[in-house]
């Protein structure tokens, strides 16, 4: 008991001072922390980028080689299931680019063609009003032609190194990109083939470090994180393709251009949770808006309706019901996600809610029963 007390006290005592310093030099530590990150950065994306790779390829795994009884096969399933999975994820790509890029070349080309009628159009405001023209002349007439040049002069002179410098660093931003865009892929490809191998060397450092009880908890709680992601991600996918059917549907009836294309952008976009929509919304307005305001305007009510369905029914009951989370806080969990890290947020904080929500939900109750408290004691109204 007493050397029991004395850890404690010293455990206590090492929280408390490291606790201090980290609240003290609180700046320091965020800069460590962030060069940390950008460190790993390409291995958590090549972790992240495994993940969702697994999920196809597990798929096909179990539905092609699993009850395969030729020995070449079984050897070879993780390759053929991988490769396989790599050229599903490009022909997807290739699908939507070929849908994407063409269209909006054709709209830049229309908006191209339509310079000279607003060159017209603008010359004939200037013609209308031409004492504005009149002032603007009069405003260069007077100006000192010499000190203007000597302006200009200056400020190139003394941007020029900067411009160089910027210049420089987006150069060295690239190359770092794409080799950090290289070794990520790397690493997701060793992680898919050596996912078991890998999962057993984690088991045996947790319980060679760690009480047996704490490994286990750890371990359970890895299984779920990874059940619930696996179904967020199912779920989000799920919940696009629908949403881009409903609107290559309605829009069909209702003959609007760009059926097709704008059901890809809009399934595409929606994989970023409730707000994706809106995004795939404003790119589809603005291609039908080059063809037709009014449509463009009909395109907006439609997508309004077909919003309040996929936000009120399918989102909740989609993805909600994939991971386990009600309706509420999917949408606090968003926002928040949103509002910390962007994009990256949205998608990362509904299935750590989640997990959160379980792990609390499963200990609440275990206390519960422990404290033998009936459940129609806290079912009933107050």
């Amino acid at each position: 008991m007493e050397k029991a007390k004395v850890k404690s006290i010293l455990f206590i005592i090492t929280y408390a001072v490291l606790l201090f310093f980290a609240v003290y030099k609180w700046p320091h530590l965020k800069a460590l922390v962030f060069a940390l990150l950008g460190l790993i950065m390409p291995f958590l994306m090549g972790a992240c980028l495994a993940f969702i790779l697994s999920i196809p390829m597990n798929f096909i795994e179990n539905c092609f080689f699993r009850s395969s009884r030729f020995v070449f096969l079984q050897k070879w399933k993780r390759p053929i299931s991988l490769l396989l999975t790599i050229c599903f994820v490009l022909c997807i790509l290739w699908f939507v680019m070929g849908l994407l890029v063409p269209e909006i070349g054709k709209t830049a080309e229309k908006i191209v063609n339509s310079i000279p009628q607003y060159a017209k159009n603008l010359q004939k405001l200037l013609d209308e009003n031409s004492h504005i023209l009149s002032v603007v002349q009069t405003y260069f007439e007077e100006m000192n032609i010499q000190d203007l040049q000597e302006s200009v002069t200056k400020y190139v002179r003394n941007t020029f190194p900067q411009v160089f410098t910027s210049t420089v660093n987006v150069l060295s931003a690239v190359v770092q990109g794409v080799f950090n865009f290289l070794v990520c892929i790397i690493f997701a490809i060793y992680l898919l083939f050596a996912k078991e191998k890998l999962g057993i060397q984690c088991k045996k450092l947790l319980y060679a470090f760690l009480p047996v009880k704490a490994a286990d908890r750890f371990i359970e709680i890895s299984i779920l994180t990874h059940k619930i992601f696996s179904n967020f991600l199912t779920g989000q996918c799920l919940e696009a393709v629908i949403l881009g059917a409903m609107f290559f549907v309605a829009m069909s009836l209702f003959r609007m251009p760009y059926a097709l294309l704008i059901g890809v952008v809009i399934a595409v976009t929606a994989l970023i949770p409730i707000f994706g929509a809106f995004i795939g919304c404003f790119l589809g307005a603005f291609l039908i808006l080059m063809i037709d305001p009014m449509q463009a305007f009909m395109f907006l009510l439609l997508f309004l309706a077909l919003q309040q369905i996929e936000g009120n029914i399918i989102y909740p009951k989609v993805v909600g019901g994939s991971v386990g989370l009600p309706s509420i806080w999917v949408l606090m969990a968003v926002t928040i996600g949103g509002n910390v890290m962007g994009v990256a947020g949205m998608l990362i904080f509904i299935p750590l809610a989640s997990v959160l929500y379980a792990l609390i939900k499963n200990a609440a109750h275990e206390r519960l029963t422990n404290r033998g408290i009936k459940e129609e004691k806290w079912r009933k109204n107050t």
